[in-house]
C-alpha cells in the first residue's frame, strides 16, 4: 500500500469487549479506576498536540532558573491532566539514555484558554524534583478540556547550586509571533505575565488525561533525528508533527543519531518508554533505519531489529506503522541542488532492500508511511528530488556575515515567499535555511557569509545535507501523510 489511513485505526473490537478486558486486567493487576489508568469507559492517554522530546541539551551558563509559557492544542476531550517528565539525558547515538548530571526543581501551571491558572502539584507539593532515572509525574490537575481548545503550560526550572539546566525544545515566540515566551530568574509558574520571547525550555515528555475509550487517538513516535524534525525549523518538528499534530496527540521519543539496534536494546529505551507509557497509544510510528544502514548493518540485521521494535510496540496495544527510509547520497559540488550532482551511497542497496521489505507489511505492521517515494528523484534512485532549476539567481549586494542576505537589484519578492527554501552561495559552495524574507532581504535561520558579487541562488531543495529533509522536504512528506490522515 502506498499510504496509510489513520481514519481506520480503531482496534478491531467493540467498546463492551474492551470494557470487559479492562476490568479483567484491573482485577489481575490490582489497578482500580481511581488510578486513572483503566476504567470501564475511559483510558488515560496523551492529549496535547506536541510536547518535549527526551532531554537533549544542558546549559551551565546564565541564571539558575527561568519560566517558559508555551501553547498547546487539545486533541481529545479529556479531564484530569497529569504532566510527566523523564530524567535521562539523550546525548545521542549509542547513548540515548545517558546519566542526568544533576537534579533540577520543577514547578508548573496549566493556564486555560479563559485565562485561569491552575497550579500543578507533585505528591501534594507545589514543586517536584527531576533527577537521574526518575519519572516525575504530577498529581491529577483539576481541569477539563475539549478537543480543539488550547492550554498554556507554564514550567519553571531551577538548578539551584547545581551545574546544569536542561531543555528539550526550542521556543520561537517572537520569531513566529506565537505569544509563547520566557522570563529569566523568576518563578512565574502560577502567576504573572510572561513576555513573548525566543528561548529553550523543558516541557513534559507527555501530558496524559482521561479520554473516552471511543475517542482514543494518541500517537507514539520512535526514531532518530529525522523523526524529531532535523533539517526543518527547530520549533516546527518535521513532517510527523506537521502532518499529525493538527489532528492527533503526538508523543516523540526520538533521539538524533540513534539506530534501530539501540532502541531494540531494552536498557537503551527503558526510561523514556516508561515515562511515555503513563498513557496509552492507539498508533505507534517507527522511523528508524537510516543510521543503521549508514553504519554498516546488513538488511537482515535491520529487519530483525525493526521487527523487534514493531513487536514491542504492538504488545503495548498499538497499531504499528513503519516509515520507509530516505536516501543519503553525496553531492559533488552543488549541495544537493541537482540530481545529476548526486551520487547514491555505495550501500544504498541495503536501504532499498529494507524498503521493499517494509512495503510487504511484515507482521505485525498495520501499514507504512511512504517517506522515500516522497523525497527521492525516482523510486530506489538513491538521490533526493531536486527542481529543474533554481527559483532565483542573482548576486550579493554587499559583504555580509550574519543572518541576513541582500541581493542586488531589489528583486521585489512577496513577503515570506521563500520561507523554508535553501539559499546557496554558489561562489563559495555553502547553503543556508531561509526563515523569512521581505521584498529584497532574506533572513536566515543561522549565520552565513557572502562577499559582494557572490552568486545568490534560492532552491526548493528537499535536503541541505544529503541526510535530513529540508523544510521543503519535510513539507513534501507531510503533504503525503496528511492526505492519508484526512
Amino acid at each position: 500500500m502506498a499510504e496509510i489511513s489513520f481514519t481506520t485505526t480503531a482496534p478491531e473490537t467493540n467498546d463492551s469487549e474492551l470494557a470487559t478486558l479492562q476490568k479483567v486486567l484491573a482485577a489481575i493487576r490490582g489497578v482500580g479506576s481511581a488510578s486513572g489508568l483503566l476504567s470501564a469507559s475511559t483510558v488515560r492517554q496523551s492529549v496535547l498536540d506536541k510536547l518535549g522530546r527526551p532531554i537533549n541539551a544542558q546549559y551551565s551558563t546564565g541564571s539558575a532558573s527561568f519560566t517558559t509559557r508555551t501553547k498547546h492544542y487539545v486533541r481529545a476531550t479529556a479531564s484530569g491532566f497529569r504532566l510527566v517528565w523523564s530524567g535521562k539525558y539523550a546525548s545521542g547515538g549509542s547513548t540515548p539514555e545517558a546519566t542526568l548530571p544533576n537534579s533540577v526543581t520543577i514547578k508548573a501551571g496549566v493556564e486555560t484558554s479563559a485565562g485561569s491558572i491552575i497550579p500543578v502539584t507533585f505528591n501534594g507539593a507545589l514543586s517536584g524534583t527531576l533527577s537521574d532515572g526518575a519519572t516525575l509525574v504530577s498529581d491529577v490537575i483539576s481541569a477539563s478540556v475539549v478537543s480543539g481548545d488550547y492550554v498554556w503550560l507554564r514550567v519553571f526550572q531551577d538548578r539551584g547550586a547545581s551545574t546544569y539546566k536542561f531543555s528539550n525544545f526550542t521556543l520561537k515566540g517572537t520569531t513566529n509571533a506565537t505569544g509563547e515566551g520566557y522570563i529569566d530568574a523568576t518563578d512565574y509558574a502560577h502567576s504573572g505575565t510572561i513576555s513573548q520571547a525566543d528561548y529553550v525550555g523543558l516541557l513534559p515528555i507527555v501530558a496524559t488525561a482521561d479520554v473516552s475509550v471511543k475517542d482514543t487517538n494518541a500517537i507514539l513516535v520512535v526514531g532518530d533525528s529525522i523523526s524529531v524534525g532535523s533539517g526543518d525549523f527547530d520549533e516546527a518538528g518535521g513532517f510527523l508533527t506537521r502532518a499529525l499534530a493538527p489532528y492527533f496527540p503526538i508523543v516523540k521519543l526520538g533521539v538524533g543519531g540513534e539506530t534501530a539496534a539501540n532502541f531494540a536494546t531494552a536498557l537503551q529505551r527503558a526510561y523514556r518508554l516508561a515515562a511515555a507509557q503513563q498513557g496509552r497509544y492507539r498508533v505507534a510510528i517507527c522511523e528508524y533505519g537510516t543510521n543503521d544502514w549508514a553504519g554498516g548493518s546488513s538488511a537482515a540485521t535491520i529487519q530483525a531489529n525493526l521487527t523487534a521494535i514493531h513487536t514491542l510496540l504492538s504488545a503495548m496495544g498499538c497499531r504499528v506503522y513503519q516509515t520507509t527510509i530516505s536516501p543519503r547520497p553525496t553531492s559533488s559540488s552543488n549541495n544537493w541542488t541537482t540530481v545529476a550532482g548526486q551520487t547514491a551511497a555505495a550501500t544504498d542497496s541495503v536501504r532499498t532492500t529494507v524498503n521493499t521489505w517494509i512495503r510487504t507489511l511484515p507482521s505485525p505492521l498495520s501499514g507504512y508511511l511512504e517517506v522515500a517515494d516522497a523525497v527521492e528523484s525516482a523510486r530506489d534512485s538513491g538521490k533526493w528530488y531536486c527542481p529543474a532549476a533554481s527559483s532565483y539567481s542573482g548576486t550579493s549586494a554587499g559583504t555580509t556575515s550574519g543572518t541576513t542576505v541582500t541581493p542586488s537589484g531589489s528583486p521585489g519578492w512577496t513577503t515570506n515567499q521563500w520561507t523554508g527554501y535553501t539559499v546557496r552561495n554558489a561562489t563559495a559552495g555553502t547553503v543556508g535555511h531561509i526563515r523569512s524574507n521581505t521584498s529584497g532581504v532574506l533572513t536566515l535561520d543561522s549565520s552565513m557569509s557572502f562577499t559582494a558579487g557572490d552568486t545568490v541562488e534560492i532552491w526548493g531543495s528537499y535536503t541541505r545535507d544529503g541526510i535530513h529533509p529540508s523544510t521543503v522536504g519535510h513539507l513534501a512528506i507531510a503533504q503525503r501523510t496528511a492526505l492519508a490522515v484526512l
